[in-house]
């Protein structure tokens, strides 16, 4: 399991919402992700890093 589907599963996220959150406009970009299809850009490697240090909180 990859970085991405591993924050997002333990997030219990959507492909969709992890998108959003993300500044994603499609979930597809996601699935892309995760299933190894794109190279996963730094940008969002450090964003995932961000939100595991500080703690994800939907409010």
């Amino acid at each position: 399991m990859n970085i991405i589907k591993k924050w997002r599963t333990a997030n219990s996220l959507t492909q969709k919402q992890a998108a959003n959150l993300l500044g994603y406009k499609s979930y597809v970009s996601i699935s892309y992700f995760e299933n190894g299809a794109r190279k996963i850009p730094l940008r969002l490697l450090k964003t995932i890093q961000f939100f595991e240090q500080r703690g994800y909180n939907e409010e």
